[in-house]
């Protein structure tokens, strides 16, 4: 059911089939335009658009690539996704279909994970080198392993190409300078260009030193065991830099306006490091227990296992909102605005503000 204008509300979707009952639901607003997409138990998906002037939703669903001509390239076959001896798992991240390779051979050139925009229509490949490609959906031809042998346009090493760059559009833009140091990569980001997100990863066993902006210094390393790995920056009216550091760690600087200065407010916003997942026999979730993405700002978390209790500062946020009988889906942390949400497999959603170590209840459904 969809609720429109004045309340009234209208059937978007039926159906009486199990196999066509949905898994998820994602609903977002483009430019003014509302999308709906819907993963089905069978897999297959359905994408519909709001259309103002009939007030009716759409299918537009034949307009979009269709999953089922996919084939994996091994090397010596084409395979379809079922005559794959890998595990995988299949969701809809925001209104992307996304596919989730678990090899247990982690080879840097295989395959991580896939996406297919349903509201682009285009088709993003990422290895777990990091290395990321983007394709047509009308090929429908994805290759397990990456050639390397064919990557050529680097700047120093650092893959920034726009074959291989989970950056799009001309790289020159986007890297002004990549000066390699005896130990490393410097990373001189361009303040002119015109994107709001960009992501920066460093490839081909080599590592971010020194992080600049318009060459100004954000952050360098202290010493030599210090690296980078990825670095993701963000333009608005204000501007945010987040660095991902070897050891699981992060840093997010902010620049207010055009000033020149970036300041360290790391310690000020959500520090990952002190989320604690606790399970039903009071242990710690390991990273084995969950899943985990990060992309523009945005931590997403999906537990394997029933989580009991979310500790922040020994504060459990379940227990101070009595939704401890509750199963969660998933928890999303967005570091820009400082907000925890959690979503509960009843579509129940509670969310927190927490900055400078207090919590802040800000939504309770």
């Amino acid at each position: 059911m969809y609720k429109g204008h004045l309340g009234i509300k209208k059937l978007i979707f039926k159906t009486d089939k199990w196999s066509e009952y949905s898994k998820q639901v994602s609903l977002c607003s483009v430019d003014g335009d509302k999308y709906l997409s819907i993963l089905h138990n069978n897999y297959n998906y359905s994408l519909l658009k709001y259309i103002k002037e009939t007030r009716e939703w759409l299918s537009i669903t034949e307009s979009r690539m269709n999953l089922s001509n996919l084939k994996f390239y091994n090397g010596d076959k084409y395979l379809s996704i079922g005559d794959l001896k890998i595990k995988y798992k299949i969701f809809l991240y925001e209104m992307n279909y996304c596919v989730i390779f678990r090899n247990k051979d982690r080879d840097p050139e295989f395959i991580d994970y896939f996406l297919y925009d349903l509201i682009k229509d285009s088709l993003e490949i990422v290895y777990i080198s990091g290395i990321s490609v983007t394709q047509d959906p009308t090929n429908n031809i994805i290759k397990l392993h990456n050639n390397t042998d064919t990557n050529t346009n680097f700047i120093d090493n650092v893959d920034n190409s726009v074959k291989n760059s989970i950056v799009t559009g001309n790289a020159d833009d986007e890297i002004d300078n990549g000066n390699k140091l005896d130990n490393g990569i410097i990373l001189n980001i361009n303040g002119n260009m015109n994107k709001k997100y960009i992501e920066y990863i460093c490839t081909r066993n080599n590592k971010f030193k020194q992080i600049s902006f318009d060459n100004y210094t954000v952050w360098s390393a202290s010493d030599t065991k210090e690296y980078v790995e990825k670095v993701s920056y963000y333009s608005g009216i204000d501007k945010y830099l987040m660095i991902f550091l070897h050891n699981n760690k992060h840093l997010l600087y902010y620049r207010q306006g055009n000033l020149e200065n970036w300041i360290d407010i790391t310690y000020k916003r959500v520090d990952l490091k002190k989320i604690h997942l606790i399970n039903e026999d009071k242990k710690r979730l390991t990273n084995k227990d969950y899943d985990c993405w990060m992309r523009n700002f945005l931590c997403e978390i999906r537990p394997k296992k029933k989580v009991e209790e979310i500790l922040i500062n020994k504060l459990n946020l379940l227990y101070l909102n009595g939704y401890y009988d509750e199963i969660i889906d998933r928890i999303a942390i967005d570091f820009i605005y400082d907000e925890l949400i959690i979503v509960f497999k009843n579509a129940k959603i509670i969310a927190f503000n927490i900055s400078n170590l207090k919590v802040k209840l800000i939504q309770h459904d």
